[in-house]
C-alpha cells in the first residue's frame, strides 16, 4: 500500500481512537471509510494489473469478454479480488 494511504489511515484511526471524531456513525466516519476504500481499491487495481502483466495477460483483450466484466478502470473491489483469486488458482496448478 502506498505511504500516502497508510499515513491517511493511521491519522484517521488516531483521530477516531482519541475521540476527536464527534460521532461514531457520522458523515466524517463515512468519509474516512470511503477514502480508505478508494485507496485500497486503487492499490488492488495496481496489484491485479501487475499480476496480469507478469502473466502476459491483458484484461481488455484476454479476460473482460470471458467474464462479461466492466472496463478495467471501472472494476469494483469485488471484481478485483475475484480476478486476483482466479489468477492465483490458475497459475498455482
Amino acid at each position: 500500500m502506498s505511504q500516502a494511504a497508510i499515513a491517511y489511515l493511521s491519522d484517521a484511526i488516531s483521530r477516531i481512537e482519541s475521540g476527536s471524531v464527534s460521532s461514531s456513525t457520522g458523515s466524517h466516519l463515512s468519509g474516512i471509510y470511503g477514502k480508505a476504500a478508494n485507496k485500497f481499491e486503487k492499490e488492488m487495481r495496481l496489484l491485479v494489473k501487475t499480476t496480469l502483466n507478469h502473466c502476459s495477460l491483458d484484461y481488455e483483450q484476454d479476460i473482460r469478454s470471458a467474464i462479461k466484466g466492466p472496463p478495467f478502470n471501472k472494476t469494483t473491489l469485488g471484481n478485483l479480488c475475484a480476478k486476483l483469486h482466479n489468477n492465483v488458482m490458475i497459475f498455482s496448478v
